[in-house]
């Protein structure tokens, strides 16, 4: 061999005196689902998928959904409402409480109504101080009142 010739390819059918071979035929694949129409050979490459299923799952679900306790959020700020015109501190009291259940609720997935739960809470504490702060206010007023003898002990006609 001289300089710039090429060299003979190894891999080559002819030079290695070997026959070449047929060309691939893919074999005919047979439909075993019992349809009318035979299915197509697979192509090469990522294997196909089947196609999504539509309506309901063939077996029942089971697990929290996520909204079976948003009724906690739902009365803590019903309750928290009602402080301000019915019941002022049982209302907020109730309110606070079942806040927090809701909120827990919702730490744990369980509730899907942070919002109501949260304000449910807020509103609920705001209404605890208000109910301190009027009553703190009936006792100085009462204090004041028995100080500067307004009110005597006797029921004198």
């Amino acid at each position: 061999m001289t300089y710039g010739q090429t060299p003979p390819d190894p891999f080559a059918a002819e030079s290695l005196g070997q026959p070449t071979p047929p060309p691939y035929v893919p074999p005919a694949y047979q439909d075993t689902r019992g349809y009318a129409q035979p299915s197509p050979a697979p192509a090469y490459g990522q294997p196909s998928y089947p196609a999504p299923q539509y309506g309901a799952p063939a077996f029942p679900t089971f697990g929290p959904r996520g909204d079976e306790k948003n009724w906690m959020g739902i009365v803590s700020l019903v309750a928290s409402i009602a402080a301000f015109f019915v019941a002022p501190f049982v209302g907020s009291v109730a309110a606070v409480v079942f806040g927090h259940l809701g909120l827990g609720a919702v730490r744990r997935g369980e509730a899907r109504n942070r919002g109501l739960a949260l304000w449910g809470t807020i509103l609920g504490y705001v209404g605890i101080g208000i109910t301190v702060i009027v009553v703190i206010a009936y006792i100085a007023l009462f204090a004041f009142a028995v100080q500067e003898g307004g009110f005597s002990g006797s029921i004198d006609a």
